[in-house]
Order: structure tokens, then C-alpha cells, then sequence
């Protein structure tokens, strides 16, 4: 038995020696090498008028345009043994108002991880894309969109939609969306384009910097604050009202709408583009 244990201890400490010296690309790759791999895929025409929803709990998630007409799933289950495999099912079914395209956990604690591609045919919008742990992307979609993870990035690129991505541990990158609801992240960076909003909006950070780009046609009330770092409006029309190292505060337009860009600890850098 002892033995036994000094050989397991030996193969872990190897381990951690090989992600130490060459660096985490080839400990995945040794990690990999024992795991069991199954793909699923399925395709087929939805209902346009349905709109989808994505649920995973761990792993990648990238969801984007179809080249054709139909909704494509493509999935990657991985775990050390086909037994946990089997205990993890992709689900896509129709319900009352939306598409659902999910990862089913039979059991808490499986160690089993699900890589989950959607392409999404012209017309057919996206309405939340959910993930418990890993990375999350979405582009060149339309529809209002709630993105969400609990550990890992969030990108979502050419969004034709308002916005809103939650996160609590990654960087948060919003780029070339049509409008922005919301930003939320507990640790990690935020990079956004802020094109419109359609009411009281918050990009918030509580450890990470926030670098923003404000499109001129947006009316806001623009506060920025930070606990810890410097804040900064570069070449942009806000008319400012206060000015200080941690805080800044200024009107654009018509003051419509409130425009909070928050840390706690992180710089703040606002700029304008459009016009």
C-alpha cells in the first residue's frame, strides 16, 4: 500500500515538475493524453421565431453565425474514464418560447468537461448564453443577449443586440455590440464599446482596470470611480464637473441616461469614437 502511494505521489510531483519547467501548454497536452474523448453533433432547421438559449457548466462555449440555414451543435465531451462520460448528455429541445441547447449533468462532482460549439442560422436570435466554468464567446449574432460565467473570459464581438456579460473571475471584452446594458465582473480587466444605452448603465470591476470607448451620440450622466488607481476622459466631449485623480464626473448630450464605470482597484480610461 505504501508503495502504491509513493508511486502516485511520484507521478504528481512529476507533473507539477513538467507544468513548472515547459509551461501549461504541454501539461494540458499530458493531461489530455488520459483522457477519454466523445464528440456529438446535430444539426437541423429551428423555428425562427424561437429564440436561443445556451446552458453549459464546464468548459468553452463559442457561439456564431451558421453558413447556412440550420442550427448547428457541435460538442466535446472529455473525462478520465467513459463511465463519467456517459453520465453527461447534450440536450437541445424546443420549449414554449425559446430553443434550449444544454449540457446535463447526471451527477454533482463529475469530473467531465464539455467544449460546446453553436452556429446559428440568419434571423434566429440569442437570448442568454450561460457557463458555470470556462471561456465564453459569442459573435456576429443577433438578439438582446445575457452572457454569464462564473470562471472564465467573457468576448462578445458584433452583437447585433444590447448587452449584458457577467463574470466573476476573467476579463470581460465587448466590442462592436449595438448597445450595452450592463458589465459586471468580480477579478479581471474590461474592454468595452459603449455604441448605446437604453437606460441607467454600470461597468463594474472590483479588481482590473476598465478601458471604454464611448460612441458621441450617446446622452449620459458619466461617472467614473475608482478606490485604487488613476482615472482618465481622452479626447472625448464630456463636459466635466469634477475632476480628480480616483474620480471623474461629466455630462455628454442630454444627460439622459447614467453612465457608471467603476473599480475598486484598477486604472479607468475613457475615449469617444463615431461622430
Amino acid at each position: 500500500m505504501q508503495d502504491r502511494l509513493l508511486r502516485i505521489t511520484m507521478v504528481a510531483v512529476l507533473l507539477a515538475l513538467l507544468a513548472g519547467v515547459a509551461g501549461c501548454t504541454v501539461f494540458s497536452d499530458i493531461v489530455a493524453a488520459f483522457q477519454t474523448e466523445e464528440v456529438y453533433e446535430k444539426s437541423h432547421a429551428p423555428d425562427p421565431d424561437l429564440r436561443l438559449k445556451v446552458l453549459n457548466r464546464n468548459g468553452r462555449v463559442e457561439i456564431g453565425l451558421s453558413d447556412d440555414e440550420q442550427l448547428h451543435i457541435h460538442a466535446v465531451k472529455r473525462a478520465f474514464g467513459a463511465e463519467d462520460l456517459e453520465k453527461v448528455r447534450i440536450h437541445a429541445e424546443k420549449q414554449e418560447d425559446a430553443y434550449l441547447v444544454e449540457s446535463v449533468y447526471s451527477e454533482d462532482n463529475l469530473r467531465v468537461s464539455v467544449d460546446l460549439k453553436v452556429a446559428v442560422p440568419r434571423g434566429m436570435e440569442i437570448a442568454s448564453a450561460d457557463n458555470s466554468n470556462g471561456h465564453l464567446q459569442v459573435e456576429n449574432v443577433p438578439g438582446n443577449l445575457q452572457a454569464r460565467t462564473s470562471n472564465g473570459n467573457i468576448t462578445l464581438t458584433n452583437v447585433a443586440g444590447f448587452v449584458t456579460a457577467h463574470t466573476s473571475n476573467g476579463s470581460v471584452s465587448v466590442r462592436n455590440c449595438s448597445g450595452l446594458d450592463e458589465v459586471r465582473n468580480s477579478n479581471g480587466n474590461i474592454y468595452v464599446d459603449i455604441h448605446e444605452i437604453r437606460g441607467d448603465t454600470q461597468v463594474r470591476t472590483s479588481n482590473g482596470s476598465i478601458e471604454a470607448l464611448l460612441h458621441s451620440a450617446v446622452d449620459a450622466s458619466v461617472e467614473l470611480d475608482t478606490s485604487n488607481g488613476q482615472v482618465a476622459a481622452i479626447h472625448t466631449r464630456l463636459n466635466v464637473l469634477r475632476d480628480e485623480t480616483t474620480r471623474l464626473e461629466g455630462v455628454v448630450g442630454d444627460n439622459t441616461h447614467d453612465l457608471l464605470l467603476e473599480t475598486s482597484n484598477g486604472n479607468i480610461e475613457l475615449q469617444e469614437f463615431g461622430g
